[in-house]
């Protein structure tokens, strides 16, 4: 669990940590009485101040991987990276994140109603960030690539149900991988 809480701070917006920031709020709560109007501006500053609390993304799912970045017309091996799908259900706000081991990300892809994301075989993806970098991702099995694929279909929805609500047809349509061939087959 602390490790899913280290790797969500590089994926939110806020710049400082929660804890001091209640402290602060405490101590302008907990002030002694001044005069009645300065009481008042600090009572209308605490609650202005909860009431745009930053929002937090939460770690749906995150994964090693081997990226390709699509340079010069061709992918070049990059190397291993942390994969995250991250996002807060509340405002349907979802990103796709590669990061470095010191959790330093290297591309974000925010998830819209029409997400360029391709499965390929043997355990291929294909994104494009919002520079419109194209990445290809190569999950460590076919498992890995199912379950990816699903949190991105529920984020998909998601996103789709926000723009067209209970009058549109939203409908999503996420290949859960390709089929790995039987012993058979081979």
């Amino acid at each position: 669990m602390k490790s899913k809480q280290k790797l969500s701070n590089i994926f939110d917006d806020d710049d400082g940590d929660n804890d001091s920031m209640e402290d602060s709020k405490t101590r302008l709560i907990y002030k002694p009485k001044q005069n009645k109007k300065h009481e008042e501006d600090l009572s209308r500053r605490s609650s202005s101040a909860s009431n745009s609390s930053v929002s937090k993304m939460s770690v749906f799912i995150a994964l090693a991987v081997d990226v390709y970045k699509f340079e010069n017309s061709q992918y070049s091996y990059v190397g291993k990276f942390g994969l995250a799908l991250c996002g807060n259900d509340r405002e349907s706000s979802y990103r796709i994140i590669l990061y470095t081991a010191k959790n330093q990300p290297i591309c974000s892809a925010t998830i819209t109603e029409n997400f360029p994301f391709l499965c390929q075989q043997k355990n291929y993806c294909l994104i494009q960030d919002d520079q419109r970098q194209k990445w290809s991702i190569l999950f460590g099995n076919y498992s890995d690539v199912c379950q990816f694929c699903r949190h991105l279909a529920h984020c998909l929805f998601a996103v789709r149900y926000i723009k067209h609500g209970e009058n549109g047809d939203i409908s999503v349509k996420q290949p859960l991988g390709f089929h790995e061939p039987l012993n058979d087959d081979l």
